[in-house]
C-alpha cells in the first residue's frame, strides 16, 4: 500500500467527525460483513451531508487501492509495527486529546487493510506510483436487481438491472467521467468547472448539475436520454458533433447504425400518440428524435415502479426480462405488436403482472423454472 496510502488513510480518518459506531460500521462494510440493514444505515449516514459522503468514499477508495498494489513478498508484521509507530508519533505531536478515540479506530481500520492486503513499500516517486496504479471502480448489476451508489463528488446514481457503470479512481480530481452500459439515473452535483460526462460508446451526455436518465443497453438499437431538471447536451463521441440540447421534460431517442427502420417506426408511433409524447424536432441525418414527454414514465424504475405506456409486447417482454431476471419467449408473432398500458407500483411478482395483462390482452402463459412462454389465447 505504501507510505503515501498510509498517510492518506491517516488524514481521512483524522478528519472524520462521526461516532465509533459509524466507524465500526464502515469497517464491517469494508470487510464485507455488513448486513443489509447496516448497509442501509450507512447509506443514510452518508447522505446526511457532503462531508460524510466524501469521507466514506475516500476511505473506500483507499481500501480498494490496496488491492491494486498488493505484493506477496510483503512482511505484514514489520509494516504493521512501522505504521503504529508512525501514527503514534503524529498523535504525540498533535497533543490533542480529542483525537485519541479516532486514533484507535484508525488502527482498527488500518489493521484490516494491512492484514488483508499487505503493504508494498514503494520507493519510486509519487507521480510514477499514481500513473502505474490507477484503478477503476466498476459496478455490475445483474438482471433482476437494482442498486444505488454515491460518486466521489457526491453525485448519486441509480443503476438498473443488467447494467454496468465504470469510473476511474481519480474521478473528480480533474474531470468527472463515467462509462455506462445499460441504464442509470443520475442526480449530479453542480460544478461548472467540471462537466459530468456519461459515455455510452456512441454518444456522450454532458451535464453540470442536473438530474437525468440514460438508457443504452447493447441489445437495444437506440440510446434514450430523459431530462428531469437542469440541462444536458448530447454530443457524438469522437467527432464531438452536438446532437441535441435538452431542457426539462424532454427526451431524445438516438438510433444507432442500422436503426433506420426503428427510427421511422418510432416517428409514426409518436405521431399516432400525441397524448404521450409531442415531437419537437427530427434529425434524419443522425437518426435522432427530440420529444416532449413525462419523465416519470421513464424514471419510475428507480422507485420500484414498473410502467407501460402503450408499449408493444416485444418491448414489454424485454422490460420484464430485465426487471425479473427471467427468459420470456413470445410464441405467436402477432402478439408482438399488441399494445398494453399499465402501472405496477408495489413491486408485484411476475405472475401477478402477467395476470393483470391477461385481463385486457388475450394471452396465456406457462412458467418453467426461469423460462416463461407466452402465446395468444384462442
Amino acid at each position: 500500500m505504501g507510505k503515501i496510502v498510509l498517510l492518506c488513510l491517516y488524514s481521512t480518518i483524522m478528519k472524520m467527525r462521526t461516532t465509533s459506531e459509524n466507524i465500526d460500521l464502515i469497517v464491517k462494510l469494508l470487510k464485507e460483513e455488513a448486513s443489509l440493514e447496516e448497509k442501509e444505515q450507512l447509506l443514510i449516514w452518508a447522505n446526511e451531508n457532503n462531508e460524510n459522503k466524501k469521507l466514506y468514499i475516500q476511505l473506500k477508495d483507499i481500501w480498494e487501492a490496496t488491492q491494486a498494489i498488493n505484493d506477496n513478498r510483503f512482511d505484514t508484521q514489520n509494516a504493521w509495527n512501522h505504521f503504529k509507530q508512525e501514527i503514534a508519533e503524529r498523535i504525540d505531536n498533535s497533543k490533542r486529546q480529542k483525537r485519541r478515540i479516532v486514533y484507535f479506530n484508525l488502527l482498527k481500520v488500518a489493521a484490516i487493510v494491512i492484514i488483508t492486503f499487505g503493504i508494498s513499500w514503494l520507493t519510486f516517486p509519487v507521480k510514477n506510483e499514481v500513473k502505474q496504479n490507477i484503478a477503476h471502480n466498476e459496478i455490475n448489476v445483474p438482471l433482476g436487481s437494482k442498486t444505488q451508489i454515491i460518486l466521489p463528488d457526491g453525485s448519486q446514481v441509480w443503476i438498473n438491472s443488467g447494467s454496468k457503470l465504470k469510473y476511474d479512481s481519480d474521478f473528480n480530481d480533474t474531470s468527472r467521467i463515467v462509462y455506462l452500459v445499460g441504464e442509470a439515473y443520475f442526480d449530479v452535483i453542480k460544478n461548472p468547472k467540471k462537466p459530468f460526462v456519461v459515455k455510452t460508446g456512441t454518444i456522450d451526455v454532458k451535464a453540470y448539475g442536473t438530474a437525468f436518465n440514460v438508457k443504452s443497453y447493447p441489445d437495444d438499437n437506440f440510446i434514450e436520454t430523459i431530462l428531469v431538471r437542469g440541462s444536458v447536451t448530447l454530443v457524438h463521441e469522437g467527432t464531438n458533433y452536438q446532437l441535441a440540447h435538452l431542457k426539462p421534460d424532454q427526451k431524445t431517442i438516438y438510433y444507432k447504425k442500422g436503426g433506420k427502420i426503428e427510427f421511422e417506426n418510432k416517428i409514426k408511433k409518436i405521431e399516432k400518440t400525441p397524448e404521450l409524447e409531442n415531437i419537437i424536432a427530427i434529425n434524419p441525418k443522425v437518426q435522432l428524435v427530440l420529444v416532449e414527454t413525462k419523465p416519470e414514465n421513464y424514471t419510475s424504475w428507480k422507485d420500484q415502479k414498473l410502467i407501460f405506456n402503450s408499449e408493444t409486447f416485444d418491448q414489454i417482454v424485454l422490460k420484464l426480462e430485465r426487471w425479473y431476471g427471467v427468459n420470456i419467449e413470445i410464441l405467436d408473432e402477432k402478439l408482438k405488436t399488441e399494445r398494453f398500458t399499465g402501472k405496477f407500483t408495489h413491486n408485484e411478482p411476475l405472475i401477478q403482472v402477467l395476470e393483470v395483462i391477461k385481463i385486457t390482452t388475450p394471452i396465456k402463459y406457462t412458467v418453467k423454472l426461469n423460462d416463461v412462454f407466452i402465446s395468444a389465447e384462442k
